[in-house]
């Protein structure tokens, strides 16, 4: 709980500072980073968001319990961005001051941040990679799944840290070194599940051979512990990889290597790892890249396909792999952001730039690009992990049409059958799938329609407990200025679990404006 806390005081200072900077400082600051040309540039953007939210399900509970009455949310927050050499990355943060117009709960406070920096120690040899991200998870995927700020108690506030120092220089013989070792810190203000921590350690060697084909070796080790559950989970891996080219288009590998750890069955000992890998890249717009590797708990595959046109983008891919201990167990889909961003990928080559593009080319459209395309949970425990997600972009002149699918399958090691107090305590195996269609049309050069639908779906098929949700969605979004923009949403839910069902209106209606 200390941590806890001391992060909590840290995110508050960090929008405190954030939102209150002096503006002149800014201004000061954007001038000399404009001097410098071709040395980089950071940029900040303040924003103030505020939201206004009505359900007729505030209480949470069952419909014959609940009660309607308001939210009201104020989010002031800030978007850092920087290409600077020795400081690369960004950092997006909002605190937000919830307040109910009904009932005895107290104000609270929320905390949203997505960030990834890089900072370079010694000029091409030593850096220092940190991200973190704070958002709101589900705690169980056999909970309510219905997404509302308001009614859903099955949230929690989960955060994710990174820090990563890197280390990489030049061998004789050309042979490249790279050491690493990675800190990952995951909490949850959810009670009844315990936070994680992991350690990676790892180095590689590498050196391009003749016609373009290479070679490298990586040794690593990682450990997780789930704090309060008494579960340590280790993993130590030497691999052997060999690469290589065929012709402008293919490219394959061939690996072999031993891994071993302490979730194997008993006795297991060593176990020797092999496998193989092929990219196909037909054109700048198409790219397929698959690899199969034997290990101790089966097989693992990572397939991914993706194609770009001029006004659409497809990707599909399939990833069966083991989780040692990040605590959180996703069918990582990706979010609207993410497929425009592969739309706009020729336009612009700079990705902090790009994401500016991508976030002005939402706007202009109505759409929320940070919408979650996934069926998310907390977990205690490592696990074993299929996920298959497909999505689809198509845009118009006026019109964009969004459709996504996701599907995953989580199960523990064999063997486990501990009680631990997550979903995996139901037999051990969690299966999801979860459908989003989305719909945009510009009635006017500022104003915009959107409308959605979306099913999710989660079971313990050993036990058949089971939970589903499905939600519908219509919006019209508007710009009354230059960086001041509103809208109104509509949007209705129904819920089903074992013990409940829920069937929830809400009216939202929010006024951004950015500084």
């Amino acid at each position: 709980m200390t941590t806890r806390r001391t992060w909590t005081c840290l995110l508050s200072v960090l929008g405190v500072l954030g939102v209150l900077l002096p503006s002149a400082h800014v201004q000061a600051q954007t001038a000399q980073t404009a001097q410098a040309g071709a040395s980089g540039r950071s940029r900040i953007e303040y924003r103030l968001d505020s939201r206004v939210r009505w359900s007729d399900q505030l209480g949470g509970g069952a419909v014959s319990s609940a009660s309607g009455g308001a939210q009201v949310e104020l989010s002031p927050g800030f978007l850092w961005s920087s290409t600077r050499p020795g400081l690369r990355g960004s950092v997006d943060y909002g605190l937000t001051l919830q307040s109910r117009t009904a009932g005895n709960e107290p104000q609270q406070l929320r905390h949203a941040l997505n960030s990834a920096l890089q900072l370079e120690l010694v000029d091409q040899h030593a850096y220092l990679d940190l991200a973190g991200t704070v958002s709101r998870q589900p705690v169980s995927a056999l909970g309510t799944l219905s997404g509302s700020a308001v009614s859903d108690v099955n949230h929690a506030q989960t955060s994710s840290w990174r820090l990563s120092p890197v280390v990489r220089g030049l061998l004789p013989h050309r042979i490249s070194l790279e050491a690493r070792h990675a800190w990952n810190l995951q909490q949850s203000d959810a009670g009844n599940r315990p936070d994680s921590l992991g350690q990676t350690s790892s180095l590689a060697l590498s050196q391009p051979l003749a016609s373009g084909a290479s070679w490298s070796l990586t040794g690593a080790e990682q450990v997780s512990s789930y704090q309060g559950a008494a579960i340590k989970a280790r993993l130590t891996s030497l691999q052997g990889q060999m690469n290589w080219p065929w012709g402008a288009q293919w490219a394959g590998n061939l690996r072999v290597g031993s891994e071993t750890s302490n979730q194997q069955r008993a006795g297991q000992g060593a176990q020797a790892t092999y496998g193989a890998g092929l990219v196909w890249r037909p054109s700048e717009r198409t790219r397929f890249s698959g690899n199969v590797v034997e290990r101790f708990f089966g097989r693992s595959h990572d397939i991914a396909f993706s194609h770009r046109m001029a006004r659409s983008a497809f990707t599909l891919t399939d990833v069966r792999d083991l989780s040692l201990g990040t605590g959180t167990e996703t069918a990582v889909l990706g979010t609207l952001r993410e497929l425009f961003d592969l739309q706009l990928t020729p336009l612009e080559a700079d990705p902090i730039a790009r994401a500016r593009l991508v976030d002005a080319e939402l706007r202009r459209r109505g759409l929320s690009g940070s919408t979650p395309v996934a069926v998310s949970y907390l977990t205690s425990r490592p696990t074993l992990r299929r996920s298959q997600t497909a999505s689809f972009l198509w845009t118009t002149t006026r019109q964009t049409y969004a459709v996504n699918w996701t599907q995953s399958d989580t199960r523990t090691l064999s063997g486990d059958a501990r009680q631990v107090g997550d979903d995996l305590d139901q037999g051990g195996e969690i299966q999801t799938t979860g459908w989003q269609l989305t719909f945009s049309h510009r009635l006017t050069p500022v104003a915009t329609l959107s409308a959605g639908w979306s099913a999710q779906s989660s079971e313990a098929p050993r036990t058949g407990v089971r939970s589903a949700t499905h939600t519908g969605q219509l919006g019209l979004s508007t710009r009354f200025g230059l960086r001041t923009s509103g809208g109104l949403q509509w949007r209705q839910s129904r819920s089903q679990t074992l013990n409940s069902a829920t069937h929830e209106n809400e009216l939202i209606g929010n006024l951004l404006h950015q500084f």
